[in-house]
């Protein structure tokens, strides 16, 4: 009861905090943001840290040293003879936040699944090595990651004799989905079906395509939005051209630090920029899981910088500059980031992904190097064709990795080797694959997007959904979209453990 009154309080300080600092356009996507977790209350079990020792180099026969991989597994729905569901975590720590408010629990429940949630190499408390130095992350590959997740099919079926003969279904997002896609190719044999959403399945050097969906997702809001964030840019530009130009971005943007004067420094002010703008795109109106953005809108973005409705303690903006109120976007994302400054040092990022210890922004600089070494995924942009100006080339991208991994990692071979094992989507061997993308979502442009079913295929897009927001929980908010493509998810997954499709029409 105390729980509940707790949750009650915190409940009502939100709303009337909500009211006071966003207006009443967008209240009611926040009161939809609150009532979403009302089912919830709180109350779940953080799930059981189990750990399972795996090959450092599954390749090297000479190799014979070892770690400890973390897992989790929920055996709550679990009924005999009943399937094996498998998180595969991507490039992050497990959260046990799917683990209580995922749709893989959902499913679970359902279809009396045991299930296992699987943590990354490298990432949260699955450490090969003591520190990540370049040295070390040469056993930070994906070859290596899928591997490993064989073996954790493996070894779980030797050792719970009741689960193997189970048929195993794996579930993943973004990059996750990724590995779950690139597994059902290289070991058909261990997995029954795979649910991925939101995966680019190819690597690239040079993602353009990024932005470009970005710019036509705002676009498709709002038009006459895209282009003030254009000029926005534009000025911002110009203005980084002069020491006084400077000045005003200092203070305008609210930096940590003064902007510095080289290229580089400029170049990192506008990468930072744009990714806050694309971080909203790819999870717009998402209430369930993600912190990214806290849960900001397109909506948002373009009721600033169309002045459409100015939030209450703000002056009206509508003589005020495109750069001007690009600037209070950016005021709104640091204010729901809890943060005091705008911290856009390319220096001083070089400095913090330059650490090598495990506790310090490890995750983050395993995920760069993870792109600098193996995909690529440079996301940049050319001003004649997007919102955002020029200066995200492949140039900036390959000198960031260079200064803060020490060498050429020598990308371009890697990228066209993981092309040449994984990228034909085509091949008939790929079998058992629900293909899940958000119209918004920018990744879509390296994943397999267009709604098109083949035999044993099915690939489904989500209008007006972003990033991976199938893998969530149902909310009494869901588009149609949304809850048909879940009531797909269940048709596959009842035609791979029986044969048949499930009718049933649960959202």
């Amino acid at each position: 009861m105390r729980q509940i009154r707790r949750f009650l309080f915190s409940f009502l300080i939100i709303l009337i905090f909500s009211i006071l600092n966003c207006g009443a356009g967008i209240i009611v996507d926040i009161l939809k943001n609150q009532i979403l977790f009302l089912p919830y209350l709180g109350f779940y079990t953080k799930p059981t840290d189990y750990y399972l020792t795996q090959q450092l180099d599954h390749f090297e026969l000479t190799n014979d040293t070892t770690w400890k991989q973390r897992y989790w597994k929920i055996s709550t729905y679990y009924e005999n003879q009943g399937p094996v569901f498998l998180w595969i975590n991507g490039e992050a720590p497990l959260s046990s936040t799917w683990t209580y408010r995922g749709q893989i629990i959902k499913y679970a429940k359902e279809f009396k699944a045991y299930c296992f949630f699987l943590e990354h190499r490298f990432y949260g408390k699955s450490n090969p090595t003591r520190d990540v130095e370049v040295n070390n992350l040469q056993y930070l590959k994906s070859a290596q990651a899928l591997a490993d997740i064989a073996s954790f099919i493996s070894i779980t079926k030797r050792e719970n004799s009741f689960l193997a003969k189970a048929k195993w279904i794996i579930f993943g997002g973004s990059y996750g989905g990724t590995l779950a896609a690139w597994f059902q190719m290289k070991y058909p044999d261990l997995v029954n079906g795979v649910v991925l959403s939101g995966a680019p399945l190819f690597a690239q050097i040079d993602f353009h395509d990024y932005y470009s969906v970005v710019n036509d997702s705002i676009a498709s809001f709002n038009e006459q939005c895209t282009l003030e964030i254009t000029k926005a840019s534009k000025q911002l530009y110009d203005l980084s051209k002069t020491e006084g130009g400077c000045q005003i971005i200092n203070d305008m943007f609210r930096l940590c630090k003064d902007l510095g004067d080289t290229n580089n420094e400029k170049v990192f002010l506008f990468k930072s920029l744009a990714e806050n703008i694309a971080s909203v795109v790819e999870y717009s109106k998402d209430y369930k899981i993600s912190t990214s953005s806290k849960h900001l809108s397109i909506q948002d973005i373009c009721r600033i910088m169309m002045n459409d409705e100015s939030p209450l303690f703000w002056k009206k903006m509508s003589n005020k500059s495109p750069v001007y109120r690009y600037a209070k976007v950016n005021e709104l994302i640091l204010k729901k980031s809890g943060k005091q400054c705008f911290d856009v040092s390319y220096k001083d990022y070089v400095t913090r992904m330059q650490k090598t210890d495990l506790q310090l922004m490890a995750n983050e600089r395993i995920w760069l190097y993870q792109r600098c070494a193996e995909f690529g995924f440079y996301q940049t942009s050319k001003a004649e064709e997007e919102i955002f100006d020029d200066g995200l080339s492949v140039d900036f991208f390959n000198k960031l990795c260079v200064d803060i991994f020490g060498s050429n990692l020598h990308l371009n071979n890697t990228v066209q080797e993981i092309n040449d094992l994984y990228g034909d989507t085509n091949n008939d061997v790929i079998d058992n694959i629900l293909y899940i993308y958000g119209s918004l979502d920018p990744w879509k442009s390296l994943g397999i997007y267009k709604s098109v079913t083949k035999e044993k295929r099915t690939i489904v897009t989500i209008k007006g959904s972003g990033h991976c927001s199938d893998l969530y929980s149902a909310s009494w908010f869901d588009n149609n979209e949304l809850k048909n493509a879940r009531k797909e998810i269940r048709n596959n997954i009842s035609k791979w453990l029986y044969g048949y499709n499930n009718k049933l029409n649960r959202i």
